[in-house]
């Protein structure tokens, strides 16, 4: 099948806006999005489509669609509670422009100056196949997360942006960290949070990156809250580090050492006793 490319670089074109379109914050509440959207680039008919954002903990939304040759399916996720964000996008076929987008959007008040950090964790599986090389010269994917800082309001001064798109590499395993370090005085902030998978039209493979990003905020020298009590409350992303166990068998041989040590001590008396 060989679709003009110009239909395929509009319906990208729009696919790729909407992701951007996030909701302004509302009075004193988190807000958080799942956006999710299916071009079929055969056609002219509009996308399939779900977008839900809330100010309720979670959200999450997904589309699937299929031709007589393709078929997709995107799901997103969000959860102000943990600060996870997921994205999972699956092309079969050459047929569709296909993403997912996670965002959480969240004030808070700095009543302490300090040093604060933010980071956006990022962990998933990318396993693209191939293209169509009549409808697309190359492999047509990204995965990316980017954390913005801003100064009152969405519209402010911009404080500090971080983030992480993955490589153009076909099959990988990504686990990857993002920080920004900011130097905040009392006054209020925003912070937004996106998660972004996307597959192009001519490309078949999977991005699976569902309920594996998580954003954090600490401070050691500053004090702060959130406009929206339970925000984050339960952080899936961990800033210190776990405990490695130690081995079922290490016990045993710590007493087998005693053992050994008590021996010899017993054998270094019964010489002097002679």
């Amino acid at each position: 099948m060989v679709v003009s490319k110009s239909l395929h670089a509009s319906a990208a074109a729009i696919a790729l806006a909407a992701v951007f379109s996030i909701a302004p914050l509302e009075a004193n509440a988190a807000t958080i999005r799942a956006l999710t959207i299916a071009t079929d680039t055969t056609t002219t008919q509009p996308p399939e489509r779900c977008d839900q954002f809330s100010t309720a903990p979670t959200v999450s939304c997904s589309v699937s669609d299929s031709t007589a040759g393709a078929t997709t399916n995107a799901s997103a996720y969000a959860n102000a509670t943990t600060g996870e964000m997921g994205v999972y996008v699956e092309n079969s076929g050459y047929d569709f422009s296909t993403q997912a987008t996670a965002s959480i959007l969240e004030g808070f008040t700095v009543t302490t100056g300090g040093t604060f950090t933010f980071s956006v964790l990022l962990e998933g599986m990318a396993d693209i196949f191939d293209n169509d090389p009549v409808f697309e010269p190359a492999e047509s994917f990204q995965v990316s997360t980017t954390l913005v800082v801003q100064q009152d309001d969405i519209f402010g001064p911009v404080k500090g942006t971080t983030g992480y798109r993955a490589p153009d590499i076909l099959q990988q395993s990504v686990d990857q960290t993002r920080s920004m370090s900011l130097l905040l005085d009392p006054g209020h902030y925003v912070f937004q949070a996106d998660l972004l998978a996307f597959i192009g039209a001519g490309t078949r493979g999977t991005l699976d990156f569902i309920h594996t990003a998580s954003i954090f905020m600490e401070t050691l020298d500053g004090a702060f809250t959130f406009d929206t009590a339970g925000f984050l409350s339960n952080p899936a992303f961990l800033d210190e580090p776990s405990e490695v166990p130690l081995p079922a068998a290490f016990p045993l041989m710590l007493a087998g050492l005693a053992g050994l040590s008590l021996a010899g001590r017993r054998r270094r008396i019964s010489q002097i006793a002679v």
